[in-house]
């Protein structure tokens, strides 16, 4: 019995994988805002704008905004946080990117590969970050995770097709790409998003978490239930001589008369009466006097079977 437990216990145990991603931690939800940010472009590339805000639902407790130009003249590139979202666009002729920026509380967007104090992203076996991202126009989006140092990272360009339709990204760790000694997610210091702008895209980011996965019951390991039964417990054989059911008598039709009682072993009697005298008389026609009360006057004759 024991055996037969451990069994069942490793097929729901042993037997499980890992299905649905569950939140471990949000970078950035985009609730807080940050103030619209432009460049009117010159033809004087790169030019540079930024801004920051500090909240403590941001990883790191602030944001970091900054939009650069690299392409175009008289033209107007923007980027800002708003309503649970962060959106940047370029007009046609002009290009650039954006970037947000988490290394700690710091006041400005100059790097700190160091800011963020050693973060574990794998904590709880967290294993990727995933966004929500829309683009009007094919482009690319890049995470860049640091641990340490500026000039050593690890980073993931994301393809966006440009169809306007949302699509979720899983970023696996796993598949980032180092840079130099690369980074380690055990012990991070810096993350950046940067958004490239083409001309006359627009871009939306929804939503920054960092996922784990959950288990779940393998598809494949169906426990059952066994219609056989236990050698060590064999069923009950049906008898094959039925026991007789109790049949009550059934009532006679005929009621016994009240007057006489005689018993005939022939099963054949008669019984006759003479004036006051009764007579009962069997099959080989022995006759005996009864002695009963006077009824009437004459002469009876009863046959009984």
């Amino acid at each position: 019995m024991k055996a037969l437990l451990a069994i069942f216990f490793c097929a729901i145990v042993c037997g499980s994988v890992f299905g649905a991603e569950t939140v471990i931690f949000t970078i950035d939800d985009f609730l807080i805002e940050s103030a619209a940010i432009f460049i009117v472009t010159n033809g004087t590339n790169p030019q540079r704008v930024e801004n920051f805000v500090d909240d403590g639902s941001i990883l790191g407790g602030e944001r970091d905004l900054q939009l650069t130009s690299l392409t175009g003249s008289n033209q107007v590139i923007s980027a800002s946080v708003a309503g649970g979202t962060f959106n940047s666009a370029a007009p046609k002729g002009s290009t650039g990117f954006s970037l947000l920026q988490y290394d700690g509380n710091d006041g400005y967007s100059t790097l700190d590969p160091t800011g963020l104090d050693d973060f574990d992203f794998t904590a709880s076996s967290a294993f990727a970050f995933r966004t929500n991202i829309t683009a009007d126009l094919p482009t690319n989006v890049i995470f860049r995770v640091y641990s340490g140092s500026a000039s050593n990272f690890c980073s993931f360009t994301i393809p966006i097709p440009g169809n306007g339709i949302p699509a979720i990204y899983t970023l696996n760790y796993a598949s980032f790409v180092p840079t130099g000694s690369g980074c380690d997610f055990t012990s991070v210091g810096a993350l950046e998003i940067v958004a490239e702008l083409e001309e006359n895209v627009d871009i939306v980011i929804d939503n920054v978490v960092i996922v784990a996965l959950l288990p779940t019951p393998s598809a494949s390991i169906t426990p059952t239930i066994s219609t056989t039964p236990s050698p060590s417990r064999p069923p009950p054989t049906p008898s094959a001589t039925p026991t007789p059911s109790r049949i009550p008598p059934t009532p006679s039709a005929t009621p016994s008369p009240s007057s006489c009682l005689c018993t005939c072993p022939e099963l054949e009697c008669y019984m006759f009466k003479v004036g006051e005298y009764s007579f009962i008389g069997d099959k080989a026609r022995n006759v005996h006097e009864l002695a009963l009360p006077q009824e009437e006057e004459g002469f009876d004759f009863l046959k009984f079977f």
